[in-house]
């Protein structure tokens, strides 16, 4: 996380970067709407703001139209399908609360920024 969001984006701009992946320095994306606006602008073409962190098929669409993003990264997804294996929670390798990207989410999605 950059401590000045907006420097980050001439920082990186100048450095050749082509992209940056915010939440606008909050949790989830949607919290971070008024800075990730402020970095699109600041941005100015230069490099490309991809909005992330916390989207889904109910509020992807107003991120996109109230900051200006043309772009998002989201996992949509929705609990993982079927029992977990014990085992494999104990030795780490999945959470008890472990999700998968879903077709459907991300269906709808993209059905939710049709038209823009």
């Amino acid at each position: 996380m950059a401590p000045d969001p907006l420097a980050g984006v001439d920082i990186a701009a100048g450095l050749g970067f082509r992209s940056i992946l915010t939440s606008g320095g909050s949790l989830k994306a949607p919290d971070g709407m008024e800075t990730i606006a402020a970095m699109v602008k600041r941005a100015a073409g230069r490099l490309e703001i991809l909005a992330g962190s916390g989207l889904n098929p109910e509020n992807v669409r107003l991120v996109v139209e109230k900051t200006g993003v043309r772009e998002v990264h989201g996992s949509f997804a929705a609990s993982w399908p079927g029992a977990i294996d014990g085992k494999l929670i104990r030795f780490g390798y999945i959470a008890p609360d472990a999700r998968e990207t879903s077709q459907a989410q991300v269906r709808r999605a993209k059905d939710a920024l049709a038209g823009l």
